[in-house]
């Protein structure tokens, strides 16, 4: 019995510590699922919440490229409005061929209802990098013009692009390189290749000046983006200058000079009554000789040619070069792309790529285009035949592969290259008064199939009828007239505002 009653004992000692034990492992169960519950809970809140961080990265992203790539519309909208060839040009509003510092042009872009004034230090979208670049704020009544304000583009979503002239200072860097940056008001002016220092008032002869253009955009909404760019951009040009004011590259030359008193050929730089060049002024001291032609090695053939084709009562008339009258040289250096019918070739075709009017066949001063003028120069290819009659002037530059005739009361402004296919003849007619001032320039660069030659060929020059009042070197409108489509872009920066 004792045995019997030590075993219920016992079992019945045992019973609680099972259910304690079963107890505690549902306890630590329940322990893991709220542990485990809200492990999860962690990773949803932090998955939401990354979600959501993502979100507004994304977002703050998309609005910051949005509006870099909306100031960047406005960087093209003031480059391609500096150009005064662009549908839109600044020019139709008077805007300088040279622009002064001190002198600010605005292009503004409110969108519906708001104002943009680049100008008012209180408002939004204020200018603040002016004051950064040049020391004070912009401003409409400090200076002559110093603000203007253009309609925008709607489709090209910015607050406003200012153009201004550029400065070593404007920059703060030391372009040419003298150690210190320049701080006076001398512009810095584009001939090509490297950035030149100019004076307060022009650029030197065959350069341009360089213009800063900034743009601001913002994007709207709580998490708008804001970018400011800036690009540094100055016209482009061929890179032809001229060795005469008249030039022959060729193997024979034929010539016949004028009688008439009233006709001159004069390589003194701004000689002639041409409309002013905006920006631009002749250098009279500067002067080149009348005629250049090519002559062989050792011969002087075609400079007497020249020289024998001169009535002697008119060698007074071709002056230049501080040479002699009549002013003729054979000694003359001509530009790469002109030095042989390859590179000449190749100009001309470069020069058709972008042309504002190609004419295939046989062209009269009716076929030109009717917006061509003083402030418009543009560039006209006729491959053929080109012959100018009536009261006519042409402006920019010309390229004719066939023929050039004119009457005296015809002329043109700038630089006619004629490059013919066989013997180029340039024929006068006598009478009138009109000249042409900037640059002839007269090869043979073709045979009569087409193909390019490997020497320059034969040319004559007839203008022993009169023809007006002559020709004119004029370094302005030799620039002017080379001016390439578009500026280029010579620095872009991202500015931090």
């Amino acid at each position: 019995m004792n045995k019997h009653t030590n075993a219920v004992q016992e079992k019945d000692m045992n019973q609680p510590t099972a259910r304690n034990s079963r107890r505690a492992e549902r306890g630590a169960a329940l322990l893991i699922a709220i542990f485990s519950l809200l492990l999860i809970s962690a990773v949803a809140i932090a998955l939401i919440m990354m979600a959501g961080t993502e979100s507004a990265i994304s977002s703050n992203y998309k609005n910051s490229l949005q509006a870099f790539y909306n100031a960047k519309a406005g960087l093209e909208e003031g480059r391609g409005r500096l150009w005064s060839g662009s549908a839109n040009p600044l020019t139709s509003s008077g805007f300088p061929g040279f622009l002064p510092v001190g002198q600010v042009w605005y292009i503004i872009n409110p969108a519906s209802g708001e104002t943009v004034a680049p100008t008012n230090t209180g408002n939004a979208y204020a200018d603040n990098e002016y004051i950064t670049e040049w020391g004070s704020a912009p401003s409409s009544t400090t200076n002559v013009n110093s603000a203007i304000s253009l309609s925008g583009t709607a489709n090209a979503p910015y607050k406003w692009v200012r153009i201004t002239a550029t400065t070593e200072k404007s920059l703060n860097i030391d372009v040419n390189g003298s150690g210190a940056v320049d701080t006076t008001n001398n512009v810095l002016c584009f001939d090509g290749s490297q950035i030149l220092a100019g004076s307060t008032t022009a650029c030197p002869s065959n350069t341009y000046q360089v213009y800063t253009v900034t743009s601001l955009a913002v994007t709207p909404g709580l998490n708008g983006g804001q970018r400011m760019e800036q690009y540094t951009t100055a016209m482009q040009s061929l890179g032809l200058n001229f060795p005469s004011a008249l030039t022959f590259a060729t193997n024979t030359v034929t010539f016949s000079g004028a009688n008439s008193n009233p006709y001159n050929v004069d390589g003194t730089d701004g000689s002639g009554n041409p409309p002013a060049v905006s920006g631009c002024t002749p250098n009279s001291s500067n002067s080149i000789p009348a005629i250049g032609v090519t002559d062989a090695s050792g011969s002087t053939t075609n400079k007497t040619t020249i020289l024998s084709g001169i009535p002697s009562n008119r060698y007074d008339h071709y002056i230049g070069g501080g040479l002699s009258t009549p002013s003729v040289t054979d000694s003359i250096s001509l530009a790469n792309s002109l030095q042989s019918p390859a590179t000449l070739n190749q100009l001309v075709n470069k020069v058709t790529q972008s042309a504002d009017l190609v004419i295939n066949g046989n062209a009269t001063q009716a076929n030109m285009p009717s917006n061509m003028s003083a402030s418009n120069p543009m560039t006209v290819v006729v491959n053929g035949d080109f012959s100018m009659t009536s009261n006519y002037t042409g402006y920019g530059l010309l390229i004719v592969t066939g023929n050039f005739s004119y009457s005296g009361t015809t002329g043109w402004k700038g630089i006619v290259l004629v490059v013919g296919d066989g013997t180029t003849t340039y024929d006068g007619a006598g009478g009138g008064n009109n000249e042409f001032d900037g640059a002839i320039f007269v090869a043979s660069i073709k045979d009569a199939s087409g193909n390019v030659l490997t020497n320059f060929g034969n040319v004559s020059y007839d203008i022993s009828g009169g023809g007006g009042n002559g020709i004119y070197y004029n370094s302005c409108w030799v620039s002017k007239a080379q001016q390439v489509a578009g500026l280029k872009i010579l620095s872009f920066k991202e500015i931090a505002n």
